[in-house]
């Protein structure tokens, strides 16, 4: 069956989509911890350095100080420098496209090596609209906005690698940008360690099929299947646990 527009929202879901995507990522929620990133961001940028020292806590000054999100920091206090609280909305609903458009180009890709011709569009919209409404305690305007869009860039990134190692049996340049987006990633916020992890899993899962199907003798749909359900199925476990603690 085809519809109207390859991999697009049909004209119904479309404006419901962009009203969705505003009312969840333009709201103008924001902590206390705002303040203080543009106060380091602010210090950082007129003096160039890093601080190593803590000189701001009257609980532990003296200290050292190992600021994990310093780069993120300078970038907030550079948006709100050039175009104030403007600016600063101007970052976060940019991160949200960029998320929502690494969603969309993995899921096309994962469509495509399926042999299907394209995704129900309201189905699109839907799995879309889920998405937003899950990332949107987290979109505020806190160093974490850079390890959600990081986390989306790269998974967009391996699936075009896994897609182009089946296709073409070749590594892609993919795999080369990989690694490129968590060294941006790192001094953005803490969470680069997730997308380290990520890329681990990746090539263990991808040595244990290759494996299975090449030396254990599973049939290929097995060899493909069977890691990554002992990996969702350990994901399932370990976060029960963790959450019954």
């Amino acid at each position: 069956m085809s519809y109207p527009s390859r991999f697009s929202f049909i004209e119904s879901p479309d404006e419901f989509m962009a009203a969705s995507a505003a009312y969840f990522w333009a709201t103008n929620l924001a902590d206390e911890d705002l303040w203080n990133h543009l106060n380091f961001g602010e210090q950082k940028l007129r003096t160039f350095t890093v601080p190593t020292i803590e000189a701001s806590s009257y609980s532990a000054p003296g200290h050292p100080w190992f600021n994990h999100e310093w780069g993120a920091e300078v970038i907030f206090a550079l948006c709100y420098r050039w175009g104030g609280t403007a600016a600063l909305f101007a970052l976060k609903i940019g991160a949200g496209v960029a998320i929502v458009a690494a969603m969309l180009a993995a899921a096309r890709t994962l469509v495509r090596e399926t042999d299907e011709a394209e995704a129900h569009p309201t189905l699109v919209a839907g799995v879309l609209l889920v998405s937003l409404s899950a990332l949107a305690r987290g979109a505020s305007f806190r160093p974490q906005l850079f390890t959600m869009t990081g986390l989306a860039v790269e998974w967009w990134l391996l699936v075009r690698a896994d897609a182009r190692l089946f296709r073409e049996g070749a590594v892609g340049r993919e795999l080369v940008l990989v690694p490129l987006v968590v060294c941006a990633w790192t001094n953005l916020h803490g969470g680069f360690a997730v997308g380290v992890l990520v890329i681990i899993i990746y090539y263990m899962l991808n040595v244990a099929c290759e494996f299975l199907v090449t030396t254990a003798t599973v049939p290929p749909f097995a060899g493909a299947w069977l890691p990554n359900g002992i990996f969702a199925l350990t994901t399932v476990v370990w976060f029960y646990v963790m959450s019954r603690r």
